[in-house]
């Protein structure tokens, strides 16, 4: 396979080694590509495997929505399950490196049923980074407002930002641990 497609838009793919073989997909972080993994890539096929490694959403020509909202986890893991589909097989094992990574993470939280084993390079666990990011003294001024409270986002573009990439990890985090078993089900009040 050289691409799939998904929402009329097409993804560029290096897919080497024998079609039915287990099957490891390769997520590359920012700003790579596919081809980063040409290194990792020769001895997962030297071991018999089928690798699989996409152009993520964004960096193929054909594949580079405008909007913002394109962008979104939904999306990226509705694209890997889509090349999953392509690849005719059930389920794979997933490798994400730091973007990469993220949406590897939820794929797993999200999609376990499509899966064999998840490994994440360079991309902690999302409840990890949400525990750093609330327990660290460096990152808490880089998100203060001009009252000083963390993440008061009226008057502070940084601080806006901040705010958004952590409830961004929260919410990734929470679907993560659900999903997994890691979090217990909220329990329903009357």
């Amino acid at each position: 396979m050289e691409a799939f497609s998904r929402n009329g838009m097409l993804f560029t793919v290096l897919d080497e080694g024998p079609v039915d073989a287990e099957t490891v997909v390769l997520l590359h972080g920012f700003p790579q590509s596919a081809r980063s993994w040409l290194g990792v890539s020769r001895p997962l096929l030297a071991a018999s495997y089928r690798v699989v490694a996409p152009d993520q959403r964004g960096y193929t020509p054909q594949a580079r929505p405008r909007s913002r909202r394109a962008y979104r986890l939904d999306e990226l893991v509705a694209d890997v399950v889509a090349l999953v589909d392509a690849t005719g097989v059930e389920r794979v094992h997933l490798v994400g490196h730091d973007w990469g990574g993220g949406v590897a993470w939820m794929v797993a939280a999200t999609r376990p049923d499509r899966l064999h084993t998840l490994t994440v390079v360079s991309a902690p666990h999302p409840r990890a980074a949400v525990q750093a990011m609330l327990s660290s003294r460096q990152a808490l001024p880089s998100g203060r407002g001009e009252a000083g409270t963390p993440w008061q986002c009226s008057s502070h573009p940084a601080g806006a930002e901040t705010l958004s990439v952590l409830v961004t990890v929260m919410l990734v985090a929470d679907a993560c641990g659900r999903r997994l078993g890691w979090i217990p089900a909220a329990s329903s009040r009357r």
